[in-house]
């Protein structure tokens, strides 16, 4: 099994077979919970990162111990193990190990404020940094901010593919402004 030998408190653990739909879905209570207690309309500063199967452990615990329950502002941590080869795309870039972990801290911002959000951006950088140099990559849906050179690092040997895409199909520069990768 892929996650024996991870330490999980047993009161906290979750484990369920599903349905691919209802796996797809599987956060709308929290969504449903989120709104219900009025902290959908909060910042959400999350971090998604691929953590290499050979050091996940060290790296779960890590973040897990510098994570407090205010630093999550109500929202899941989540944890997945992830088979490199059920991806059948070159995109999102993971780890090269053949199995790896999603670890995901759906944050909220409690309280809402600019100064609450940004502390959050800032911890999600520090922890993207530790498993960057531990060969770990980030599913960059979430929030951390990245300069050009973060994202060639991020992307790699395929770079040049990359970016050859991005000009030839996006030769105006009009797609991902904001994202500073290009």
């Amino acid at each position: 099994m892929l996650t024996a030998g991870l330490a999980f408190d047993a009161g906290t653990l979750a484990k369920s077979d599903v349905s691919h739909f209802d796996f797809c879905n599987r956060l709308a209570p929290v969504v449903a919970f989120l709104k219900g207690a009025g902290l959908w309309a909060f910042p959400h500063p999350w971090l998604n990162l691929f953590l290499p199967r050979s050091r996940a452990q060290a790296l779960i615990d890590s973040v897990l111990s510098s994570t407090t329950d205010a630093d999550m502002g109500g929202g899941p941590i989540l944890i997945y193990p992830v088979t490199r080869a059920a991806l059948r795309t070159a995109l999102p870039v993971v780890p090269s190990e053949p199995q790896f972990f999603l670890l995901s801290l759906l944050r909220t911002a409690v309280p809402p404020t600019p100064t609450q959000a940004q502390a959050l951006v800032t911890k999600n950088r520090t922890i993207y940094e530790t498993v960057r140099s531990a060969h770990g990559k980030r599913y960059p849906i979430d929030s951390v901010p990245m300069s050009r050179r973060d994202w060639q690092l991020h992307f790699g040997a395929i770079w040049p593919l990359f970016d050859g895409a991005k000009s030839y199909f996006d030769p105006d520069n009009i797609l991902t402004p904001g994202q500073g990768i290009f």
